[in-house]
């Protein structure tokens, strides 16, 4: 298509329409100095010309020629390969196999149909990537594995893409739930930089419609509603940790004390990763019980962006710690069944905290087994020791224990195959302190 216009001087087509026409005025009306009538036309001749050429320049006429051809364009396909598509779509399938369905009609519709089409496919998770050279079974190779959505990444790495091409469009598939920490403007931003291009941007829901169900909450559950504990005893917190929407996600959890003065005091802090988008964790972490007096204990789960509902992630337990208490160490070669019955009865004693060791009678090789100071001074009240050979433990350990007991801590030592003189304690730092004769013959 062709088209003539005028591009005139200041903009203004009057404007140099007057101009021209005091100028043709001026040239007819001033005529040259000459009474040779031929030599009269020809300077006025020469003067027109050259009004001309300005009159051409003043106006500035142009001529435009059109031709419309059609540019290759890019239709960029995003789909969601991040753990939560394993979940159910509400339908009975998996929200991947219904996204792989989704991919294979688009591409059984698409692909080849047009040749200034160019078709590209996108994964995305926590970052997106491109899935080279497209085609209808290209998921097949692909798996739901990434830890955390980040549907703004996807958005933003579909519009890059292109590559430079125009863009045709973007669909973009998913769960439409964002798990990843957002980055950037995010993508309802991202959405109308494309409305303002003018770029068609479809969305593909896979899954059930947003509700409660889809809203990310953790809760801390069943933590007792009070503890009576003795000074310098470890305790195991048991406690669960209830999530909604955090599958794959470390949700931070924290023990913090609570003194009687307000003072708080972060003791400990686990991570915890749920399997499923429901999610139910027991957790157990144990801690050492403060100085004698009242305290509480605060289970928290830190909350977590995009979390509507805080108040149900602490539970507080109302502790009382006094003084007294007694801690053991129960050393056992051989697990007869009665050192089952000895444990139970002495957990069920609250002011009293027990620690069991098994060292295997045939781990030879590795003795002695270092304790790591567990016969320190202070470190245990108690220890009693079952069908242990001495060898186990070493000379220096037994020394050690030795000093230990001399210096208040008790001993308590049980018959077997491998105690007394059979186990070679005869002849070993601790006999000095074990209130029996012993044999050094009938070590084993």
């Amino acid at each position: 298509m062709t088209s003539f216009a005028f591009e005139p001087i200041y903009g203004s087509l009057l404007l140099t329409m007057a101009v021209a026409a005091v100028t043709l005025g001026v040239i007819l009306a001033v005529t040259p100095p000459t009474e040779n009538p031929r030599r009269r036309r020809w300077l006025i001749s020469l003067r027109l010309l050259a009004a001309a050429t300005l009159l051409l320049a003043a106006f500035r006429p142009a001529l435009f020629r059109t031709d419309n051809q059609l540019a290759e364009a890019a239709l960029v396909i995003a789909v969601d390969t991040s753990r939560s598509m394993t979940l159910p779509d509400g339908d009975g399938n998996t929200r991947w196999g219904t996204q792989t369905e989704v991919w294979k009609r688009l591409a059984d519709s698409i692909l080849g149909l047009d040749g200034e089409l160019d078709v590209r496919l996108l994964a995305y998770d926590s970052q997106p990537r491109t899935i080279a050279a497209p085609a209808v079974d290209s998921l097949q190779s692909e798996l739901p594995s990434g830890q955390t959505t980040d549907i703004s990444a996807a958005a933003l790495g579909a519009m890059q893409a292109a590559e430079g091409q125009p863009l045709a469009g973007i669909v973009l598939v998913g769960d439409g739930t964002q798990t990843a920490d957002q980055q950037g403007t995010g993508a309802q931003r991202v959405a109308e930089t494309l409305n303002s291009l003018g770029v068609p941007l479809w969305t593909v829901p896979i899954g059930p419609a947003g509700g409660a169900s889809a809203s990310r909450d953790a809760a801390i559950e069943a933590l007792p509603e009070s503890y009576q504990l003795f000074a310098g005893n470890e305790l195991d917190v048991k406690f669960q940790l209830s999530t909604r929407g955090m599958a794959g996600i470390d949700v931070p959890v924290r023990l913090t004390w609570i003194d009687s003065n307000g003072q708080s005091t972060e003791i400990a802090n686990r991570q915890i990763v749920p399997a499923s988008a429901t999610d139910v964790a027991s957790v157990s972490i144990p801690i050492l019980t403060p100085e004698p007096g009242t305290y509480r204990l605060k289970a928290e789960a830190v909350p977590m962006d995009k979390e509507l509902v805080t108040t149900n992630n602490t539970q507080v337990a109302f502790v009382e710690v006094r003084a007294g208490g007694g801690r053991i160490l129960y050393l056992e070669g051989n697990p007869r069944l009665e050192q089952t019955f000895l444990r139970r009865s002495l957990r069920r004693f609250p002011d009293l905290a027990l620690d069991y060791q098994w060292i295997p009678n045939d781990t030879t090789d590795r003795w002695p087994v270092d304790l790591d100071g567990a016969f320190e001074p202070g470190r245990y009240d108690i220890y009693i020791i079952g069908d242990l050979h001495a060898d186990a433990l070493g000379d220096e350990q037994l020394q050690q224990l030795t000093d230990t007991i001399g210096k208040g801590a008790g001993l308590v030592t049980l018959g077997g195959s491998y105690t007394y003189g059979s186990g070679g304690y005869a002849d070993s730092p601790l006999a000095s302190v074990i209130p029996i004769r012993m044999d050094a013959g009938r070590t084993r």
